[in-house]
């Protein structure tokens, strides 16, 4: 045996890890909260809507996947309980062609499936989570959009083609995410007043001084952000208005800040 032709002592044991401090290093500092976790509501820019709108639309389009796979399991366990020439029956009814002769029915299978292979009935007995699978694939290349669609029919039935454009719209709301991530103004609007829009001099005022904090917002439309949370702290529900916008610098003003 190898332990028997190794001549060699085992190897010292290794040295245990340093244990990690009990509390954090004195020049840890932990972030300051942002003015929308203070607040529960914020000033944002269009790129926030964009990005709050499209996830929307991403989570309603799951929701309508969600609902289609279920209906869809319930259909064919149903089909799956009917005599056998019942189920051709129904089947052929449902596709717009007319029932089948007795002799045409003999050796047939009872399964609905001839077009698709193994992978998709596996995709298919996960309902749901086969969905959001085969999403995933199509995100990252691993199959076509043709097979996608095949995938949607087979989950989801004949209504499967109101999920179809799913990966364009994940797609868009991953480009609007990243847009936020290197949008320089959000900061100074998270942390502004919420009267600055105010219709009084006093918001015409804060108005200006955000201006001054952030002139890449000159000419920007702005929306309040507001979020309703539950009993827990959860949100439920996210609030965008369109506030207004912010005025032009005129070429002749310098809202440079004196050092």
């Amino acid at each position: 045996s190898l332990s028997e032709s190794s001549s060699s002592p085992p190897p010292p044991p290794s040295p245990p890890p340093e244990a990690l401090p009990a509390t954090p290093s004195p020049d840890f500092r932990p972030p300051p909260r942002s003015g929308v976790s203070l607040k529960g509501a914020a000033l944002a820019n269009e790129r926030v809507y964009v990005f709050a709108r499209l996830h929307q639309m991403v989570h309603a389009r799951l929701a309508d996947a969600r609902a289609l796979c279920e209906a869809e399991a319930a259909r064919r366990a149903k089909l799956a309980a009917e005599p056998h020439d019942v189920a051709e029956a129904i089947k052929a009814d449902d596709e717009g062609e007319p029932p089948l002769e007795a002799d045409d029915l003999a050796g047939r299978s009872d399964s609905d499936d001839g077009d698709d292979d193994a992978e998709m009935r596996r995709l298919r007995g996960r309902g749901y989570a086969g969905f959001l699978e085969v999403v995933a694939m199509l995100l990252c290349g691993d199959v076509t959009k043709a097979t996608f669609d095949d995938a949607c029919r087979l989950l989801m039935g004949n209504d499967g083609y109101r999920v179809r454009a799913l990966d364009k719209l994940a797609r868009a709301a991953v480009d609007a995410m990243r847009a936020l991530a290197a949008d320089d103004t959000l900061k100074p609007l998270f942390d502004a007043p919420l009267d600055a829009f105010a219709p009084t001099e006093i918001g015409a005022a804060k108005k200006k001084a955000l201006l001054t904090a952030a002139p890449a917002l000159a000419g920007e439309d702005v929306y309040g952000v507001r979020v309703d949370r539950d009993a827990d702290g959860r949100a439920v529900k996210l609030h965008v208005e369109f506030h207004g916008s912010m005025p032009e610098i005129p070429e002749d003003v310098d809202l440079m800040v004196p050092s």
